[in-house]
């Protein structure tokens, strides 16, 4: 039986070992990715029989079993959708500010350029045999005409800033799938005995960064090796499997933006970038190809119908108008 004084001894050298547990909890707690800690005691019993043949029930102590993270793979899963939804969101919204710089009233937009060229038209109906409105009306056409050309040039390079922020955004996504393929090779050297809790924080603070970008279902095997699919409903492809990843791009089309999993090799076009900041920006360069189609039926229409309008007319010589 042991005596007291071991049993003191134990419960002193366990708990000093849970109070490193918790100053390196404290020592890290601005550190990135890093879970807090906890460690597991559990009684140390002697196993042995006494002389009437039944098991001593008296302990020698308690020790430190094991140092586990505190994880809950369901919120955490929870918490990278959330971010995921609130980063396509941030990011859509940033992208388009500028669109609606050029597109809504203000004092130098496509709106007021066409209302002033038919303020002009207005002057001529008032005097209609005055040249001076005449020409007034003609430098205002020339100015809406250069405006309508403006701004689809604008549009033109905010789509391609666009696809250039969507090229550095999937590359960043590929690094990051690359290291986490890593990552998750060094995880199963390890075995389930003795899980390294620092490859565990690094694996979780990667996948936390990819879901900023784009939305993943992640999977844990026991070992803790992750498996990461693009979307929310576990069927999309998967960009990390164990040591093997995979990459993803862009490829712009006329309206839409759209991505490929294993550019070059597999080329599987994907419809599972459903949020984060991926997402947005590609609803934001969708938006700008809307916006630009129907500035293009606008210029479209106005030129049909001022046409028209003037071949129903009279000239100045009361010939009919071209």
């Amino acid at each position: 039986m042991a005596s007291l004084f071991d049993i003191g001894k134990s419960g002193l050298t366990a708990y000093r070992q849970a109070l490193t547990v918790t100053g390196q909890n404290i020592a890290n707690i601005d550190t990135e990715g890093y879970k807090r800690r906890a460690a597991g005691m559990e009684e140390v019993t002697a196993g042995r029989s006494s002389a009437t043949g039944l098991q001593n029930q008296s302990g020698i102590g308690v020790r430190v079993t094991d140092v586990r993270r505190s994880f809950d793979e369901y919120l955490l899963n929870k918490a990278r959708s959330a971010t995921a939804s609130a980063e396509s969101a941030s990011a859509f919204h940033e992208n388009i500010r500028y669109l609606e710089d050029l597109l809504l009233p203000g004092e130098a937009n496509l709106g007021n350029t066409i209302g002033g060229f038919f303020s002009s038209l207005q002057e001529i109906v008032t005097s209609p045999a005055d040249l001076a409105p005449r020409v007034v009306a003609m430098e205002q056409a020339k100015m809406m005409a250069d405006k309508f050309n403006e701004v689809a040039m604008l549009v033109d390079e905010t789509k391609a800033g666009l696809v250039s922020q969507l090229t550095q955004q999937t590359d960043a996504v590929n690094i990051l799938s690359s290291e986490l393929a890593a990552v998750n090779q060094q995880i199963a050297a390890t075995g389930t005995a003795r899980p390294n809790n620092a490859l565990l924080d690094s694996r979780d603070a990667m996948i936390d960064r990819i879901s900023e970008y784009v939305a993943v279902t992640v999977e844990l095997s026991a070992t803790g090796v992750a498996k990461l699919t693009l979307g929310e409903s576990g069927n999309g492809p998967a960009i990390v499997n164990g040591d093997k990843s995979q990459k993803i791009g862009v490829d712009p089309q006329d309206r839409s933006i759209a991505f490929i999993v294993a550019p070059g090799a597999a080329n599987l076009v994907t419809s599972q970038v459903v949020n984060g900041s991926l997402n947005g920006v590609a609803e934001a360069y969708e938006t700008a190809s809307i916006a630009m189609s129907e500035i293009d039926e606008l210029a479209f229409t106005l030129v049909r119908d001022m046409n028209a309008i003037h071949q129903q007319g009279l000239d100045l010589e009361g010939q009919p108008g071209k």
